[in-house]
């Protein structure tokens, strides 16, 4: 005798319907947001420049990866990443993303700050902008000329590091500290011949100035690389969140790898650049989680020049692994770290 004679066609009926709904529950719970698995969304503030080096962050808000990854980002925008830095540094923002340079600068300087991972590493989203009315159309003919930059940012050390290996005297030219608001209006009206730029200014730079102006870059010595950097202390006390951070800025980068084109789309809208200005500078490989040896190497650089300028005091170099922390990383993407101890 079959089953449904045995229960019934009534009976039966009913235990399909009943077994039908406990799959659709089941499978619900399996396939429902992470967020939602893990409850409440972990606050985390995260102070980073307007610039292209936070793609993967913007990518993240925008497609909402943060919240899959159990998180509640807020992003407090700076001009520059030291400014991000020091809002963290005050206890306004959990983390920032900042460049080497000013990462530097801050070790030296005392604060208990360390690196969780590179996010961003360009070698053409740093440059030159010059006049060629100017008669500047190459590198060697900045000598006697007035550069803009800002001092304790990387741009200072591109600029001094690009006059270094095109032998340009550091004497022969007159540097001049500008504030970030400033730098374009400068070297449109004139004031200054040159001025070291990055997107998005750099990309306004050549749209309004047109053939008037050189871009110069050189990207065999220098990568404008961007971390993201928290006080000792607060990673030591949020591994959640650090973990999860990671988590969603490498899924964000994934995103970029894989949707280029809606990604550049996105990036341009958080940073104020409509995308097919943004397209000169954009690459998708520019964005990447990792901990590696050159960061180190780039570090010390940066510390012996900043020496030899005398813009901090001689000294000893710091040991800039124990301003590292690699085990969030490893956690969630164990192939990206690459120091050796």
């Amino acid at each position: 005798m079959s089953l449904i004679k045995k229960m019934g066609t009534a009976k039966w009926l009913i235990f399909i319907a009943s077994f039908g709904a406990l799959c659709t529950i089941a499978w619900l719970a399996i396939n429902k947001d992470p967020a939602q698995n893990s409850g409440p969304l972990l606050p985390v503030t995260i102070a980073l420049p307007t610039q292209i080096s936070g793609g993967a962050l913007y990518v993240g808000q925008d497609q909402k990866i943060f919240q899959k990854h159990g998180l509640n980002v807020t992003i407090q925008p700076f001009i520059l990443g030291k400014q991000a830095l020091q809002s963290t540094l005050q206890g306004k923002a959990d983390l920032a993303i900042l460049a080497d340079t000013p990462f530097m600068f801050a070790v030296m300087h005392g604060e208990k700050i360390a690196a969780i991972s590179t996010i961003f590493g360009s070698r053409k989203s740093l440059a030159i902008a010059a006049r060629k009315d100017r008669n500047i159309a190459k590198a060697e003919e900045l000598a006697g000329k007035t550069i803009g930059t800002i001092f304790g940012i990387n741009a200072q050390f591109f600029l001094d590091t690009l006059l270094l290996t095109h032998g340009i005297a550091k004497s022969s030219v007159t540097v001049v500290d500008l504030k970030p608001s400033t730098l374009v209006e400068a070297l449109e009206s004139g004031k200054v011949d040159a001025v070291t730029v990055w997107n998005p200014d750099l990309a306004k730079v050549e749209q309004e100035l047109g053939d008037r102006v050189v871009t110069i870059y050189d990207k065999d010595i220098f990568v404008y690389r961007f971390m993201l950097v928290g006080t000792q202390d607060y990673i030591a006390k949020h591994p959640a969140e650090i973990r999860q951070v990671l988590a969603a800025i490498e899924e964000g980068t994934r995103f970029i790898h894989e949707q280029p084109v809606q990604a550049q789309s996105i990036i341009g809208k958080h940073i104020g650049l409509d995308a097919a200005l943004l397209s000169k500078s954009f690459d998708p490989n520019d964005f990447y989680l990792t901990l590696d040896q050159t960061l180190l190497l780039a570090l010390g650089d940066q510390t012996r020049w900043a020496m030899k300028q005398n813009i901090i005091p001689a000294g000893v170099i710091p040991n800039y692994l124990n301003y590292i922390r690699q085990e969030p990383l490893e956690s969630v993407l164990p192939s990206a770290v690459k120091i050796i101890h």
